[in-house]
């Protein structure tokens, strides 16, 4: 094995990029490139770089003359990002000699951002105009980011262009996968990368919302310290799912479901890619018209349903295709392979409240045709038939009410109807009801004198109950006064038993109806 130590021959330090014998190159490390005394080096709080490496077990490579020293800075300073290590505990000067030479592209972000179709996206053109506008700006930055919308509308597809967009570093997380300890590392390894390379590292979680309290915490020092952008799609209400002092540090970005044109011209540039890609002799793919909007409509503003259904498409024709048989998809053929149309449905999630809503808010404004839309929307996608009976007996009373009092009675009936036969037969006797409900007449007087009366409860103080109201069940009940004087209404005169007072003193004028 070669022994450097006796070579007199010069190379280039990695860190700083001197001219050094080989022999002394160790030593000049050792010494933090001449940052460091002799004595510093005995401190057992001191860390330099060579230490650093003896302990993290990291190759420093030293390079000879025919190297080129910007490799040589490179490869350190990857092998001192990937080994977690706090680039804190490592001298300035070598941090910053290896962040100053480092081979840092610092191409101009709008250069990178000019055309929206240069980066193959489609859809979301407001959000778009905001990036746009964003990377306009000199020495712009991007802020942390909740993109909230439906599935298959691109919320994935924008995250991975953003590195793209702002030349920044990307780390996308699992957050069914990894824990808290990952979440460190990382952070770390983000860290250590803005110290050497200047540059930000984006950090993408994708279904945001299934990160528990622990792990959103974790990221906050991190996303206030800029060391992080956070980057989180997710389907559920961010007010709901995720921490508000997380939250407050983002902006969120609403993404809208997709038209059918957008939908369309992603299902021909993926039959024109699938094409494109085929081998010589290979028949290419082909859509017809029909098809095509066939699949864009049952993707109801999901692009990944709809490449779903061209796959499946796509694999049952080339089980039919021969040379008499060109591989062409037509409408026959798409609805022999998807079979049932695809719904947007959560019955957990944003949706299955926004459904549930529109079939009240219909139900109260009598149209009795919206409310069977609505109705049958959630039941063909699933919903539970009793979640939807519950829904209709509060219906009942808070909308209908003293207007028709059957209205309750028809709504329980209905409720135990449904957990006596079950699905599918349940089905007409929930759409009975409400339909019956939006035809009845309406009455909210019991539901606004209720709220009136708990929003005084709330904000009022509660005078106690006047004696002849108390019950006396004891001896001791009845000698402090205890439902003396108490007129039993059924054994009095009604002349009489008007001049009986209900409320406290305090509140004897005060009036729910009025």
């Amino acid at each position: 094995m070669k022994n450097y130590s006796d070579d007199n021959s010069d190379v280039t330090c990695p860190a700083c990029s001197k001219r050094l014998k080989l022999s002394q190159i160790n030593r000049h490390l050792d010494l933090g490139c001449g940052t460091l005394a002799p004595s510093e080096l005995c401190s057992t709080n001191s860390k330099t770089l060579r230490d650093f490496a003896n302990r993290k077990q990291i190759k420093i490579k030293v390079y000879n003359e025919k190297s080129s020293y910007k490799v040589a800075q490179n490869s350190l300073r990857n092998n001192i990002v990937n080994s977690g290590y706090d680039l804190d505990k490592i001298p300035e000067a070598i941090k910053g000699s290896i962040a100053d030479n480092a081979n840092i592209n610092n191409t101009n972000n709008l250069d990178n951002f000019k055309n929206v179709n240069n980066l193959n996206y489609v859809g979301q053109e407001n959000l778009v105009k905001t990036l746009t506008k964003l990377v306009s700006l000199e020495n712009s930055q991007l802020p942390s980011i909740i993109l909230w919308g439906p599935p298959g509308v691109g919320k994935t597809t924008i995250a991975r262009l953003l590195p793209r967009i702002f030349n920044y570093h990307f780390w996308a997380f699992n957050p069914i996968e990894e824990g808290v300890n990952e979440i460190r590392k990382g952070l770390l390894k983000a860290k250590n990368l803005k110290n050497l390379s200047r540059r930000s590292t984006i950090l993408f979680i994708d279904e945001i919302h299934r990160f528990n309290k622990a792990q959103q915490d974790s990221l906050l020092a991190s996303v206030e310290s800029g060391e992080i952008i956070l980057v989180g799609a997710t389907t559920e209400c961010p007010s709901f799912r995720i921490n508000s002092a997380l939250l407050s540090r983002c902006r969120v970005f609403t993404l809208e479901k997709l038209n059918n044109e957008e939908l369309i011209c992603i299902i021909k540039r993926a039959v024109q890619l699938e094409s494109e890609d085929l081998a010589d002799g290979l028949l290419p793919i082909q859509i017809d018209d029909k098809a095509l909007e066939f699949i864009a409509f049952q993707g109801d503003g999901d692009a990944r349903a709809s490449l779903n259904m061209l796959e499946l498409a796509k694999t049952l024709v080339e089980t039919k295709t021969s040379i008499e048989n060109p591989k062409i998809i037509t409408i026959e053929l798409v609805k022999e392979a998807i079979q049932k149309a695809h719904l947007l449905y959560d019955s957990h999630g944003e949706e299955h409240y926004n459904c549930i809503s529109a079939l009240h808010k219909s139900v109260r404004g009598s149209d009795a045709n919206a409310s069977l839309y609505w109705l049958a929307r959630m039941l063909e996608a699933g919903e539970d038939p009793l979640y939807i009976a519950r829904r209709l007996l509060r219906m009942a009373t808070e909308d209908v009410g003293l207007a028709d009092n059957q209205a309750l009675v028809l709504a329980s009936s209905t409720y135990q109807a449904v957990q006596m036969v079950g699905m599918p037969e349940c089905k007409v006797m929930l759409a009975h009801c409400v339909v019956y409900l939006s035809r009845a007449p309406k009455s909210v007087e019991v539901y606004k004198a209720y709220e009136k009366a708990a929003d005084f409860v709330r904000n009022c103080p509660c005078p106690p109950v006047p004696l002849h109201l108390r019950n006396a069940p004891t001896e001791l009940h009845k000698s402090i006064g205890c439902s003396k004087d108490y007129l039993y209404n059924p054994d009095y005169p009604e002349e009489l038993c008007k001049s009986q007072i209900y409320l406290p003193e305090s509140l004897q004028n005060i009036n729910f109806f009025a």
